[in-house]
């Protein structure tokens, strides 16, 4: 994969999350967010320029411990409860299917 597919299948998941924006949103306040394992072929450095809507890093790393290695990727997540969930699962499934390992970092807050 390349910066510029990378670019698009995120662009994709954005799509995707997007669809749930209006989503009911009760249940408990979480922080649920994407993220994704660097595909081979892209390092952290070549997404230096990437940013989001809002100029934030489209990608910024997780930290260390069972999510060492993972990044949280920058998507519209609406809500704070069931809404921000069901955005954050749609966009890591749409990754999966551009051949990005994803998952849901799930935190209630």
């Amino acid at each position: 994969m390349d910066i510029q597919e990378f670019k698009e299948a995120i662009e994709v998941a954005t799509g995707a999350a997007l669809r749930f924006k209006d989503a009911e949103d009760g249940g408990t306040c979480n922080l649920d967010s994407p993220v994704i394992m660097l595909p081979d072929g892209i390092k952290a450095r070549d997404t230096r320029d990437l940013k989001d809507a809002y100029g934030r890093p489209l990608i910024e790393k997780v930290g260390g411990g069972i999510w060492k290695g993972w990044y949280f990727v920058n998507v519209p997540l609406y809500g704070q409860a069931n809404r921000r969930t069901k955005m954050a699962e749609a966009a890591s499934k749409s990754l999966e299917e551009s051949g990005i390992r994803s998952s849901v970092y799930y935190q209630m807050d």
